[in-house]
């Protein structure tokens, strides 16, 4: 008898530090794949820089902090970040005057991975801001005459509405 109510309280101890085990293991997961979330810049506005000009951009994402980087592999152009929250940054870029005019990327780094990056346009000329009401045909933003040289064929633009 004696040798039965030990073997039942093996078995019973034997239960309880499996299911123990099980409870762990069960937590360690649900910990994993919920507390673990990777930083990840989701945007960065607006996206054109003119040379010779320090211009700022607003970073959007998740998780942002003090590994969050940006690089860029474009000659002439300098990148500061600055965080200011976990889903917000303000990013400093600053371009040579002799910097070459058109596309280039600027990626996103962390801790965790290499983004793929988010294309900027170098231009000298000044980015018009979007209207906030920009909507419909009546509310359509209207920009002023503009000459430029793009190649070797002069452009000249009379008036355009941009709807979006």
């Amino acid at each position: 008898m004696i040798h039965i109510m030990s073997c039942i309280k093996q078995e019973t101890h034997r239960r309880s530090v499996s299911v123990s085990l099980r409870f762990i293991s069960f937590a360690i997961v649900a910990f994993w794949n919920t507390a673990i979330v990777f930083a990840q810049i989701a945007d960065i506005q607006p996206r054109t820089v003119q040379p010779g000009v320090k211009s700022k951009h607003v970073v959007s994402g998740q998780q942002l902090g003090p590994t969050t980087e940006l690089v860029s592999t474009a000659s002439g152009v300098t990148l500061k970040l600055e965080v200011t929250s976990p889903e917000q940054a303000v990013l400093e870029i600053e371009v040579a005057p002799d910097a070459p005019l058109g596309a280039f990327g600027i990626s996103g780094t962390t801790a965790s991975s290499l983004q793929e990056p988010f294309v900027f346009v170098c231009d000298d000329i000044p980015a018009i801001p979007r209207a906030a009401a920009n909507t419909t045909r009546e509310a359509a933003q209207s920009l002023t005459k503009r000459i430029w040289q793009a190649s070797s064929v002069q452009v000249v633009v009379q008036k355009a509405t941009f709807i979006s």
